[in-house]
């Protein structure tokens, strides 16, 4: 169907969600509201479920040239470490599910994505925020003191703290969830030499853990890995994606650490661009009714703007790729933009809300202590991925 499609939000699912619409011969517009196109934060993890969605879209072959591709995820003892399970990645994710598991920087995924909207047709334009819309049953605009956009459809794509969301459903600010992460980015060379390996590392801790992995190659060495230290930290309520951190900071949350995940924090800490801090909000996923306006039904949330997540279970970025998709996918098998919203809603918000609890849950299993920590090392030692939920979400083909 030939819909008009406005998108608030170019970050990687709103410029997902207008490549898709583009390519099933949809009118697109993005609007941004920063001065210039880009991506905030630093490595981002694809299982094979949001590298379905990219090959559907036509982007493997881009995406396949610049992302890592790990072996394993192990899991460490931070204290001690000893290691206390692997998840098989490589050949065995993509015989089992279909697809790799890839790793890449965000900047480097967000920079194709927004070549293939460009080539497709998309009208994208900066510098312009999104401040309030106003609808009827036969459109809806996009409207500020000097400019106006007409449309079919608006998405809401503008992340957690989605103006959209807040004239839709006025349900208050995003909750600071008491967990704070802190990141870094180090050459391969500086990395200690028995973790230079391509696999997604993470050591746990009571109250905090470490995630390592490769996000860039050059040559065909992987050149650049992605250090994130995730923290329970009551304080971190301050927003913003790039906070002053210090080495100091990161080491106070570790009372031991065994010699290779020191080498590595210290790796971190070194590097000339150091440490940056974000602080985790999110909010509690939205049913399906909630995720268009039901007044008109010409409004939609997509990815953070109707899921914000955790990131102890990597999908935020897999949701909003499969969101569009979806959205994509209903807009273009129904006339009525209404009933196509309602599918869209209908077939995201169950499997968006058991993401956001699963990545939850997790959370609170990687920073158990004491005896529920050797509990949990034993039964993952034994059932591995089936207590962290890989198969159901692997396993699920939204295209």
């Amino acid at each position: 169907m030939s819909h008009r499609i406005l998108i608030t939000g170019a970050g990687i699912g709103g410029l997902a969600a207008a490549l898709a619409c583009a390519r099933h011969g949809m009118q697109v517009t993005v609007l941004e509201a920063a001065k210039e196109f880009g991506e905030v934060g630093a490595g981002i993890q694809l299982g094979p479920n949001a590298m379905k969605v990219l090959a559907a879209l036509g982007l493997l072959k881009d995406v396949l040239q610049q992302a890592c591709l790990p072996q394993s995820i192990v899991m460490i003892d931070a204290e001690s470490g000893k290691h206390i399970s692997r998840i098989l990645l490589g050949d065995a994710v993509r015989e089992k599910y279909g697809q790799v598991y890839a790793s890449m920087h965000r900047a480097d995924l967000h920079a194709i994505l927004l070549c293939a909207a460009r080539a497709a047709g998309v009208q994208l334009e900066t510098d312009t925020a999104l401040l309030k819309y106003e609808h009827s049953a036969q459109s809806v605009c996009r409207l500020d003191a000097d400019l106006s956009y007409k449309s079919d459809v608006l998405i809401g794509a503008d992340g957690l703290w989605s103006k959209v969301r807040e004239q839709m459903l006025a349900d208050g600010a995003p909750r600071a969830t008491g967990h704070a992460a802190f990141r870094a980015l180090v050459p391969k060379a500086a990395l200690p030499e028995a973790l230079r390996t391509p696999h997604v590392r993470t050591w746990w801790a009571r109250d905090v853990h470490v995630v390592s992995y490769p996000i860039r190659q050059q040559s065909g060495d992987t050149s650049l890995w992605n250090l994130v230290v995730l923290a329970e930290m009551p304080s971190a309520n301050e927003s913003g994606w790039a906070l002053k951190a210090s080495h100091s900071d990161v080491m106070q949350l570790f009372k031991r650490t065994e010699p290779e995940l020191q080498a590595l924090l210290e790796a971190g800490g070194a590097q000339q661009q150091g440490w940056k801090r974000w602080n985790l909000f999110d909010r509690q996923p939205l049913g399906a009714s909630q995720m268009v306006d039901q007044r008109f039904g010409r409004v939609a949330l997509l990815g953070d703007a109707a899921h914000p997540m955790l990131p102890y279970l990597a999908q935020g970025a897999a949701m909003a790729l499969e969101d569009a998709w979806v959205l994509a996918k209903c807009l273009s098998s129904h006339a009525q933009v209404p009933l196509a919203l309602q599918a869209y809603a209908a077939q995201r918000a169950n499997r968006n809300a058991r993401v956001v609890q699963t990545a939850r849950r997790n959370g609170r299993i990687f920073h158990l202590s004491g005896a529920m920590a050797l509990a949990r090392n034993t039964v993952l030692a034994v059932q591995g991925t089936s207590v962290l939920g890989m198969p159901w979400l692997y396993g699920c083909d939204v295209t």
